[in-house]
């Protein structure tokens, strides 16, 4: 039986105050995975700087000590830079990107925003031909410790852990209005589960897709609700699309505001 192989990782742009944390929860799985791969663009500050001072700490790590080879031996590093042009990832009228706006509150573009992802896809597909498995998980979002083991246990094309985006918002939809995904009013009652179950979405901040997904042409665009709202339109008609209960995450909205599924 073939060995499954994940690219795991994220873009990222002026998350310098987190990259440490990031990296942590990935290389704490209880399943590490294979490759964890960061497409910076657009920042502002520190974070690519900061990304390629973790990849010389992470090669230290890939020795051989008393005899003994670490897991963490196996994992490997890489980053790449891809730049929209829009340092606030914003274009036109609306004032997007992690900025303020008019009025108050912070937006951004998903326009630009499923560009950067589908240059992480496309980058990840061609520079490992031996990947099964394609873990995103945004630089905010935490994982609990056996999130990946979880997802791929599941063996689903397209499965979602759950993260928290306000008090009643989850990183998953149970129905379809008007061709787009809703969310049911029923995600506390999900969360009572402990084994996947069918959603007509989830978010790409902690997403485990397989292989033949993204081969087939699933990628993201541009839509008023959001890029990976698009991303399960296309997806609909091809895939289910589930989520698991229990894969679990911390969403760190700012370095002092956490949302933690309850």
């Amino acid at each position: 039986m073939a060995t499954n192989f994940v690219v795991a990782g994220t873009i990222i742009r002026n998350r310098a105050w987190i990259v440490d944390k990031h990296y942590g929860h990935l290389m704490a799985q209880n399943r590490l995975p294979n490759v964890i791969f960061y497409v910076e663009g657009d920042s502002e500050d520190t974070t690519l700087e900061c990304l390629r001072s973790l990849q010389t700490y992470h090669w230290s790590l890939r020795k051989v000590r008393d005899g003994y080879r670490s897991p963490e031996f196996d994992v490997s590093i890489e980053i790449a830079t891809f730049n929209t042009g829009y340092p606030g990832w914003h274009r036109g009228t609306r004032q997007s990107g992690w900025k303020e706006v008019p009025g108050g509150g912070m937006r951004y573009s998903s326009e630009n925003m499923s560009k950067v992802r589908n240059h992480w896809i496309d980058e990840a597909l061609k520079r490992w031909p031996q990947a099964t498995h394609f873990w995103m998980v945004d630089s905010d979002v935490l994982p609990n410790r056996d999130v990946l083991q979880l997802l791929l246990d599941a063996k689903e094309p397209i499965i979602g852990g759950i993260v928290r985006h306000g008090e009643n918002a989850y990183s998953f939809m149970q129905k379809w209005v008007d061709q787009q995904p809703r969310r049911s009013g029923q995600e506390r009652s999900f969360l009572k589960h402990i084994t996947p179950l069918p959603v007509t979405f989830v978010g790409a901040c902690c997403m485990l897709v397989e292989r033949a997904v993204f081969e087939n042409g699933i990628r993201f665009e541009a839509n008023p609700n959001g890029e990976d709202v698009a991303f399960a339109i296309n997806a609909r008609d091809k895939y289910l699309m589930t989520a698991h209960p229990l894969a679990r995450c911390e969403h760190w909205m700012g370095e002092n505001e956490v949302w933690r599924v309850e």
